[in-house]
């Protein structure tokens, strides 16, 4: 075709691209018979990134209000951190909820304020995204909320010595 304007937009479809790299090479010609040619790189990637690994919080762990990110009374956030393909898109989701964050150079992850809005069980499922928009299969794991009994041992006190029978009380 012709083309008046150097802003001018076409597009082409290539079929049968392999996965992985592949070399297009550009020629143009204007019509004083001058000759452009460029190499420019397509990627085809349609494989999903492997499911993130949640490195925190640990499995069936129990958060406490240690773990707690927020300072306000009332309310419980906390962090997931993992690795998953570098550069990818990485989504958590607890209780119809969904956080985003982004894996570094690295592969490491971490999504800080994940909220939860009251005391129980939870499951945490995490999924990424690449560039090209393959989805991982879900990472999901089990977390409570919960703080756990204190237990305060009341006899003998702490640092004590004992002899002969005993009782401890709590």
């Amino acid at each position: 075709g012709s083309f008046g304007s150097p802003t001018e937009r076409f597009s082409v479809v290539f079929l049968n691209l392999k996965e992985g790299t592949n070399d297009i090479i550009w020629r143009t010609a204007d019509s004083r018979g001058f000759v452009a040619k460029v190499k420019h790189p397509v990627i085809v990637d349609t494989t999903p990134p492997a499911s993130p690994v949640i490195s925190l919080p640990l499995s069936g762990k129990n958060l406490t209000e240690s773990d707690n990110e927020t300072t306000g009374k009332g309310k419980f956030s906390f962090m997931v951190s993992g690795k998953s393909e570098p550069g990818s898109a990485v989504s958590a989701e607890v209780d119809g909820k969904k956080f985003t964050g982004k894996s570094a150079f690295d592969g490491t992850f971490r999504i800080d304020g994940i909220i939860l809005a009251s005391r129980g069980k939870y499951s945490l499922k995490v999924s990424a995204t690449d560039e090209a928009l393959n989805k991982s299969a879900v990472t999901e794991q089990a977390i409570i909320y919960n703080n756990p009994p204190k237990l305060v041992f009341t006899s003998p006190r702490d640092g004590c010595g004992v002899s002969g029978k005993v009782t401890i009380s709590w």
